[in-house]
């Protein structure tokens, strides 16, 4: 989760900063300089300039007919089929906010 939400930052805000730069150079125009920010996550408490994740983590603990088992914890299940296996899944959201403190864009 700590690398997830970590990821998903540093690439929302490298994102911003590239379509902007993108922007700019195909304008001819140099960023910062004879262009502003097209676009932009300003900093501040308003709920509406958040960022909100909301996650699911999927426990999954199985068993097979081979021996072998044990429980596994994901971010993200991307499915999979196992034959002869007994599976049991939790599922548990979490949501909480993110707010930006300096200007991106």
């Amino acid at each position: 989760m700590r690398e997830f939400v970590s990821k998903t930052l540093v690439d929302i805000r490298n994102g911003v900063m590239d379509a902007n730069k993108e922007i700019a150079e195909q304008e001819g125009k140099t960023l910062g300089k004879d262009m502003a920010s097209q676009f932009s996550i300003p900093a501040g408490g308003a709920k509406d300039k958040d960022i909100i994740f909301d996650v699911a983590v999927v426990v999954t603990q199985e068993g097979s007919t081979n021996g072998g088992g044990g429980i596994r914890v994901a971010v993200i299940n991307l499915g999979g089929e196992v034959k002869n296996a007994e599976r049991h899944e939790q599922t548990s959201h979490i949501k909480f906010t993110i707010t930006p403190h300096q200007w991106i864009g």
